[in-house]
């Protein structure tokens, strides 16, 4: 199924360390995190420590 093959890359990669099933919806702080590590990544090429 193609949600399992989702959850096993995701399961599988460093970040984010967020659930699949964890919505930014209920809690805002979680979609500034993600962009957050996002930005870093690409400037830096390393995992930000959050």
């Amino acid at each position: 199924m193609l949600i399992e093959k989702i959850r096993q890359q995701f399961d599988s990669s460093p970040y984010p360390r967020i659930p699949l099933d964890k919505s930014p919806r209920e809690d805002s702080r979680l979609l500034y995190i993600h962009n957050f590590v996002t930005a870093y990544y690409l400037r830096n090429q390393k995992v930000a420590d959050t």
